[in-house]
């Protein structure tokens, strides 16, 4: 049912505001959604560019989310004295906005929803790390004692956020609201342009997503005399990096770096794998597995945190562990013999029906509409 009162939702993060990674991209197709149930919604931002895109053209056009670039502290809080309720989305990189924003809804009494964008095992991969002890111990009592205040609601995609706050001392009930992802069906006989692999990967190449241990795990398969293809789909910090582990392994007929690609052309690609696979250390959630899984491709993928949740416990996955090679190249190899292969493509199209039913943008655009309504009466917001 659609708001009767067109409410004003300020969603504020540090990332490019329609394309780049999870974050990104789930925060701007929500708010699409948000606006067809009533909602007058914003999205502002620090940066038009991050480690994984660069070059997005057109970065703040759109006909339908505003998007809002920042550039002073002023233009911030004006944005979020107009709105009703605040949405910021946080990961442990700590970026400006996101602090800022959260410091601006405390001092105002603005109802404000936190949500958690990456998990407490995220932090040895963020921007924090660098820091001193002093200016970490400095932000991480502040954000303890921002997230504290009566007017701040927390979120997560999973219940793995349950773990950082008793890792971050916080005493309070995080509301999990899984993300949606795109339903788009598999069609085998789209996309000739694109070239068959057995293997797609998704996501920041880095050394936080497990791409190392995904190049070593193919560099035993071909010791083992198996030759897997695989594509790397995605820009990063460590991209340099493993493109030279690729090339020092002399896998390069093996392993292929695609670049960034586009939101809206993944399924492309993704219609043109064997199994999508994940090998990442930490996950919140895991949007790229649930896309993977809504175009009924088999997955493998790493047993950590959201990932865990999203599938269903490896119902519908191969779940690896984490920073293990040998498991990972022992799980590809074992998945690709004749009675496995039937089994994950049947475990996968099992998985699809559950995504596509459960797992959409709509759903979550509802659920975070009755958690704002929810919000706002608790304030004494509505008459």
């Amino acid at each position: 049912m659609q708001n009767e009162i067109k409410r004003k939702i300020l969603n504020i993060h540090d990332y490019p505001p329609k394309e780049g990674g999870g974050v990104e991209v789930n925060t701007f197709e929500t708010n699409k959604h948000l606006i067809t149930l009533g909602y007058d919604t914003t999205i502002a931002t620090s940066r038009l560019t991050s480690e994984t895109v660069k070059n997005v053209s057109n970065v703040l056009v759109t006909d339908e989310v505003k998007l809002v670039y920042l550039t002073t502290v002023a233009q911030l809080e004006k944005l979020i004295e107009e709105a009703d309720i605040v949405h910021i989305h946080f990961t442990f990189s700590f970026r400006p906005a996101s602090m800022i924003g959260l410091k601006i809804c405390v001092e105002t009494n603005k109802p404000c929803i936190f949500a958690f964008r990456t998990v407490y095992d995220h932090i040895p991969f963020s921007a924090v790390y660098t820091d001193t002890h002093l200016e970490k111990d400095r932000k991480f009592s502040e954000l303890k004692q921002y997230l504290m205040a009566p007017n701040v609601y927390l979120s997560g995609p999973s219940n793995s956020v349950n773990d950082t706050l008793l890792q971050l001392g916080i005493s309070k009930k995080v509301q999990v609201i899984r993300n949606g992802c795109t339903t788009v069906q598999k069609n085998l006989e789209a996309y000739s342009e694109v070239r068959r692999v057995n293997l797609t990967y998704v996501g920041e190449i880095s050394f936080l997503k497990g791409i190392n241990y995904l190049i070593d795990a193919i560099k035993i398969l071909k010791k083992q005399g198996m030759d897997f293809s695989v594509r790397l789909i995605g820009g990063g910090s460590d991209e340099l990096e493993m493109k030279r582990l690729v090339t020092y392994h002399r896998l390069e007929e093996n392993i292929e770096f695609t670049g960034y690609i586009e939101n809206s052309l993944i399924c492309n690609y993704l219609a043109k794998t064997d199994f999508y696979i994940h090998p990442s250390l930490t996950e919140s959630w895991g949007n790229a597995v649930i896309e993977a899984l809504a175009m009924g491709i088999p997955v493998i993928c790493t047993n950590v945190g959201g990932l865990t949740e999203a599938t269903n416990k490896g119902r519908f996955a191969i779940l690896v562990e984490p920073a293990d090679a040998r498991d990972l190249a022992k799980k590809i190899h074992r998945a690709f013999g004749a009675k496995n292969l039937v089994k994950e493509k049947r475990k996968a199209l099992e998985a699809m029906k559950y995504v596509q039913r459960k797992y959409t943008f709509k759903n979550q655009a509802k659920q975070l509409g009755k958690f704002y309504e929810s919000v706002l009466k608790k304030d004494n917001k509505i008459c």
